[in-house]
């Protein structure tokens, strides 16, 4: 029950920092800063901010740099790193936060799927838990737009459940994420941008974009979404974020004077509603899991008791 707190806790903390993280991202587009420079620089900072936090804290867990962890961490960071972000940010100057927040929260829905083609999850409709999961999982959706990212991230978190621990601690993982995504962003915004007076970060919002997106979310709280995969899964990881959207769009309509319809509130109220579904119908299964496992445990102890016996009773039968 405790760890099932810390994971609510810790993820509804990952929304409110996310959200901050699309408010400031629009503002910097509204200021006319190339937000593929910014990403590239974000990543970087995150490299820089991570690498020494893994050698201080986590020296004995550091990976051996094999071919295979190289191949590894290169897949992470083009998924969860450099494609989600090269995908999204074209989209956030072209819409408002809202709706590019909105979009993102697609991803529940195409982890479910991959996750039950791939096999990483169950879906027993037969049962009361998984009919409610997956009715939870659709409110979280609505009719929203399908973008590129969400298919990215979605695999991101797939694969961190496989191959999270490979890493050795959840810093290495994320610095090597950090750092392979950020060569790639750093190559498409070269080729993308040939104005070095983009380049310059000066004391303005672009600077404060880069730290918080860079330090924060990439250095502080991509460990704690890589914690809660390896402990709760990624599917529940994902359905959380209809909850950035609630914060995006409360936020969105006050700092960057964007219409909030009421339509827009009860779709995020059935969403969320969606979240706190699928989170129940979690602890239902672990709990259904943990009772079924333990009576296996009984029933084997009582029948190991009852061999003994009869063993015991034999031997004493024999003259």
């Amino acid at each position: 029950m405790l760890e099932e707190v810390k994971a609510v806790i810790a993820m509804l903390v990952v929304q409110f920092i996310f959200a901050g993280m699309f408010i400031l991202f629009k503002l910097t587009a509204h200021d006319g800063t190339n937000l593929r420079i910014l990403v590239a620089y974000r990543l970087s900072f995150a490299t820089l901010f991570m690498f020494p936090l893994a050698l201080i804290f986590q020296r004995k867990k550091r990976p051996e740099f094999t071919r295979r962890l190289v191949l590894l961490a290169f897949l992470s960071g083009l998924l969860g790193a450099a494609i989600p972000n090269i995908l999204y940010l074209p989209g956030l100057v072209r819409t408002s936060a809202t709706f590019s927040t909105a979009a993102s929260i697609l991803s529940p829905v195409i982890t479910l799927l991959l996750s039950l083609a791939f096999r990483m999850d169950t879906l027993r409709l037969g049962s009361n838990e998984g009919r409610a999961k997956l009715l939870g999982t659709l409110l979280g959706v609505g009719v929203l737009m399908v973008f590129g990212c969400n298919v990215s991230v979605s695999l991101w978190l797939l694969l961190q459940a496989k191959i999270s621990k490979e890493f050795g601690g959840h810093c290495w993982n994320i610095s090597l994420m950090n750092a392979t995504g950020s060569l790639v962003c750093m190559v498409v915004a070269l080729c993308s941008e040939h104005n070095w007076n983009q380049w310059r970060l000066g004391w303005n919002i672009s600077l404060l974009t880069t730290v918080y997106s860079g330090v924060v979310v990439s250095g502080l709280v991509m460990p704690l979404v890589a914690w809660c995969i390896e402990k709760k899964g990624p599917l529940y990881v994902t359905v959380f974020s209809p909850i950035r959207l609630v914060i995006v769009a409360l936020v969105g309509s006050f700092a960057l004077e964007e219409t909030l319809y009421l339509g827009s509130l009860i779709g995020a109220i059935i969403m969320v509603g969606g979240v706190y579904l699928v989170v129940w119908c979690k602890m239902k299964e672990k709990k259904s899991v943990s009772t079924t496992t333990d009576h296996g445990e009984t029933n084997k102890n009582i029948k190991e008791v009852s061999l003994g016996n009869l063993s015991a009773v034999n031997n004493r039968d024999i003259p």
